[in-house]
């Protein structure tokens, strides 16, 4: 019984820690040896990391080092009256112990957004 508990810890401790890596984002090709990385994200902090690790792995690729050459990050999710809302609601459908199951959630994976245009450039010796 023992292992069993073991390695669900474990498997649990993966999950959460492969949780907090960043989404891959969308590239696009631009001219010029430069990309357009967009990332998303449930924070700004998110997006921004989601963006900034594809523009690396995405350079690194070519041996290259990845330049941000301009950046933007914007809110793009559910208005905050509708969020305070839908929040309320959830919160008291859950407190009541009436209705189990999936509540849903004012946030989303993709509330947040941030563009880079990126030049993968050579790497500093």
């Amino acid at each position: 019984m023992e292992r069993i508990w073991v390695g669900t810890v474990a498997g649990v401790a993966l999950l959460a820690m492969s949780a907090c890596e960043p989404e891959q984002a969308t590239v696009l090709p631009l001219d010029d040896n430069k990309i357009k990385v967009i990332g998303t994200g449930y924070s700004e902090k998110s997006s921004l990391e989601s963006a900034i690790s594809t523009a690396n792995a995405r350079c690194a690729q070519q041996g290259k080092e990845a330049f941000v050459l301009a950046s933007d990050t914007g809110y793009q999710g559910v208005d905050k009256n509708t969020a305070l809302i839908v929040d309320v609601l959830t919160a008291a459908a859950q407190n009541s112990g009436s209705a189990p199951g999936y509540y849903p959630s004012s946030s989303s994976s993709e509330d947040w957004q941030t563009t880079l245009e990126v030049r993968c450039g050579p790497q500093p010796r």
